[in-house]
């Protein structure tokens, strides 16, 4: 079970194992259903086809089901996809892994709604754009967007430039070895999704969510595919 979903805290700290397993499931259930219900359901209607990029251990995923035709939740780690399909399984619900750069196993033009929360932070431009890549060819005429980018002035977080530009042994290493977290500059993310082939992105940030959450304040991008 991913650590980066079940926290202890001074709430749960006497809780046994099992009673905090317990209860942090039932806290990942409902507020990943009201993350979905606040920012992705409006998009979604019974006939649409789902893509959760990033899908992590599948809540989100899990939450969407309830709303789409069907759901494909895709993440770059086997375990992960292995613990998600035991704890989040839905019979509209399929999991696959990620490949290289992005790709994903699916026919050209098959999705109607791309959502992804907390995946793009940590991943650098070229991997970015390889992936908006793969999104455009998945994405039907007009299917929406929704990506979660954390932009500049975050929480103090650094561009991947700063990052890069680090040259010390402790940055070399967090940069090779740790789990990155890159903000943007959102003129710089707006020209990789229009380069990418999308529409200009709607820029708004995540609220209405009452949740303790990281995505509560930071920003959102939606954007779309273009008939032709």
């Amino acid at each position: 079970m991913s650590p980066h979903y079940f926290y202890r805290n001074e709430s749960n700290q006497g809780l046994s194992r099992r009673e905090f397993l317990e209860s942090e499931w039932s806290r990942n259930v409902a507020s990943r259903q009201i993350l979905i219900d606040c920012l992705v359901k409006k998009y979604v209607g019974p006939d649409s086809a789902v893509l959760d990029f990033g899908c992590g251990p599948g809540f989100l995923a899990a939450a969407a089901s309830k709303y789409a035709k069907s759901v494909i939740a895709c993440d770059i780690s086997d375990g992960v996809l292995a613990c998600a399909s035991i704890l989040n399984s839905a019979p509209n619900l399929r999991y696959v892994r990620v490949g290289q750069q992005g790709a994903i196993d699916l026919p050209a033009e098959s999705i109607d709604v791309v959502y992804s929360f907390a995946v793009i932070q940590h991943v650098d431009d070229a991997v970015f754009t390889s992936i908006l890549a793969e999104l455009h060819r998945l994405a039907k005429p007009d299917a929406v967007v929704i990506c979660h980018i954390v932009l500049q002035g975050a929480a103090n977080w650094k561009l991947e430039a700063e990052w890069k530009s680090d040259m010390s042994l402790k940055g070399r290493a967090k940069l090779r070895l740790g789990l990155n977290c890159f903000a943007r500059v959102a003129e710089d993310a707006t020209r990789l999704i229009t380069r990418a082939g999308f529409s200009a992105p709607d820029i708004s940030k995540a609220s209405c969510l009452g949740i303790q959450d990281d995505i509560e304040g930071q920003h959102l991008f939606l954007f779309r595919k273009p008939r032709k």
